[in-house]
């Protein structure tokens, strides 16, 4: 199953990409917050910290075209967020913060969306169906091609301290 998975993961470059775009703009976000007063209401903390972490991620991306890979600024709701595209391996990548690191994440059809076709990916690259799904049960989509299954990866980072 594992060598199935590797096939999907985050390279070295992506990796660092994202986690260097990702500590500059919690270091960003320390730097403005130093300079504002203290207000009696901080709604605006929670989503200045997310804004400069998405700014530097798509910097840090853009700034490495070599990779191949591309930024989309999405909307759900009146929620805006960024996904990354490697588009020679057709994976998405979802960066997400969580509120602590103690939470692993509930099923929903935000994050459903960017992994929807992953098990279909997987069995394409000949992953045990057993391994992938246990008990669940699963509706295969049409068959594709496993280059045409999208990959959704989650990279998820925790507001207050330094784990990704």
């Amino acid at each position: 199953m594992k060598m199935y998975l590797e096939k999907c993961m985050l390279l070295d470059e992506q990796r660092s990409l994202i986690v260097r775009g990702i500590q500059e703009g919690k270091k960003e976000y320390q730097s403005i917050k130093a300079l504002l007063p203290s207000f009696t209401t901080n709604t605006y903390d929670p989503r200045l910290q997310y804004d400069a972490v998405n700014t530097h991620v798509e910097k840090m991306i853009l700034s490495a075209p070599h990779t191949q890979m591309k930024v989309f600024k999405k909307k759900a709701g009146f929620h805006p967020y960024i996904v990354i595209h490697d588009t020679i391996r057709n994976i998405f990548i979802l960066v997400s913060k969580l509120p602590k690191n103690k939470y692993i994440y509930n099923p929903s059809g935000y994050r459903g969306d960017f992994a929807s076709s992953n098990f279909d990916r997987l069995l394409d690259l000949g992953a045990p169906k057993e391994e992938l799904l246990g008990d669940t049960i699963y509706q295969p989509s049409l068959f594709l091609g496993s280059d045409n299954h999208p990959f959704g990866i989650i990279v998820s980072y925790d507001r207050d301290s330094d784990i990704f």
